[in-house]
């Protein structure tokens, strides 16, 4: 058992002298179409789903250890928008103009990696 260790700790020490460590920064962005799929509003017929833009940016920095560990740090701040196109009856005049409106929403998320 202690032959184990011993060779272990060899092994570990010498791979940690021919190893480099090293930091890496860098950042990310994204862009593209978003597209709300939600089951009420895709069997109502009232509404007409438009294309909208969403977007992410973010920054992630990391510690090699070696060519093959590393702990990173990202984060990532996300946009989502969703237009509608929607006609609502209006009894009175016996119409149904045409109205539009967007949901929108923003995140930020945050992950370590090793």
């Amino acid at each position: 058992m202690s032959k184990r260790i011993v060779v272990l700790s060899v092994i570990f020490i010498f791979t940690k002298v021919h190893s480099q460590s090293w930091f890496d920064v860098g950042v990310k962005a994204g862009g593209g179409l978003s597209h709300l799929i939600n089951q009420n509003i895709w069997d109502d017929n009232d509404y007409k789903h438009r294309l909208s833009s969403a977007y992410c940016f973010g920054a992630k920095i990391g510690f090699n250890l070696n060519e093959n560990h590393e702990f990173t740090f990202d984060v990532l701040f996300n946009s989502f928008r969703q237009s509608f196109l929607y006609n609502e009856m209006d009894s009175i005049a016996i119409n149904s103009p045409l109205f539009s409106a967007s949901l929108n929403y923003s995140s930020i998320s945050y992950l370590l990696m090793y």
